[in-house]
């Protein structure tokens, strides 16, 4: 009887081990994913139950108003960038250069007043994206069709007189004018984007 009794309280204590360790191994961690991955937040800016991804919602912009920063996206940008590379200004996300192949550099989705966007024309189009670094200024434009592009181009071409030879096919217009700044505008029909760039390498 004795041998049957602890029989009993070993098979009690076989479960509980068995029980312990699906906890530790298969039930805390996918509570804690569950957890880390945000899932039944109310997240801002999202009207899914999707988990929060800056970076994944319209067409991949990293900050929808780069003027009025959620919390997520700062998040997103500190991930990115890191804690101390990066400032939010009353012209957009200023992000410092730390590595000799980079600039520092200004991104915004409204026309900022720089000495260097004082010196070309402003497109009046749908500016998705601009980026303004020391040398150079990248202006991403979305919903635009060719014959907008190429009456922007037509307001340049007096400045902008010497054409330049480019090997990409999708380059509408390569130029460069008296101040040595070179401006290269590139279409893409399939998506209806294009971007403009100015260069100015003497700046």
């Amino acid at each position: 009887m004795e041998i049957e009794k602890y029989k009993k309280i070993a098979k009690i204590i076989v479960v509980l081990i068995v029980f312990l360790l699906l906890i530790v191994f298969f039930i805390l961690p996918k509570a804690s994913d569950y957890k880390e991955s945000g899932i039944g937040k109310n997240e801002e800016g999202i009207s899914t139950d999707t988990p929060f991804d800056a970076s994944n919602y319209d067409n991949g912009k990293l900050v929808q108003d780069y003027l009025n920063p959620t919390d997520d996206e700062i998040g997103a940008i500190t991930q990115r960038y890191g804690v101390d590379n990066y400032v939010f200004n009353e012209q957009g996300l200023y992000v410092y250069a730390v590595n000799d192949d980079e600039e520092n550099r200004l991104y915004t989705d409204v026309w900022p007043d720089t000495a260097f966007t004082n010196m070309v024309l402003k497109p009046d189009l749908d500016m998705y994206l601009i980026e303004v670094g020391q040398t150079y200024l990248v202006i991403n434009l979305e919903k635009v069709t060719e014959k907008e592009l190429k009456q922007y181009i037509k307001s340049i071409e007096d400045d902008f007189s010497r054409e330049l030879y480019s090997r990409h096919s999708e380059t509408l217009y390569r130029a460069v004018n008296e101040k040595n700044i070179i401006v290269d505008i590139q279409y893409y029909p399939n998506t209806s984007t294009a971007y403009i760039r100015y260069d100015y390498q003497n700046y």
